[in-house]
């Protein structure tokens, strides 16, 4: 894997393609799972005492609300997957 593994995953998975596949997830999901994985990368390579308690709430937060919203981009795309023959 390498270092934009994950970005590229995203982006990916953003992005429809044409006579195929609606996209797996919406901009707006990526977006938010973006913005939590960058903050992972910044995590794994700073000291513990430089993290805002008030961050790592805005991004539990954040992080709920992504999980619901890839629900629904799930569940929208497993709808496509089962109609398509």
């Amino acid at each position: 894997m390498g270092r934009d593994y994950h970005f590229n995953l995203l982006r990916r998975a953003s992005v429809e393609v044409k006579d195929l596949r609606p996209s797996i997830i919406r901009k707006e999901t990526f977006s938010l799972l973006d913005e939590l994985r960058g903050y992972h990368h910044k995590f794994r390579h700073i000291y513990l005492y430089l993290i805002s308690a008030e961050k790592i709430k805005e991004l539990a937060l954040k992080g709920i609300e992504s999980f619901e919203e890839f629900k629904i981009d799930i569940e929208r795309f497993k709808d496509f997957l089962l109609t398509t023959k």
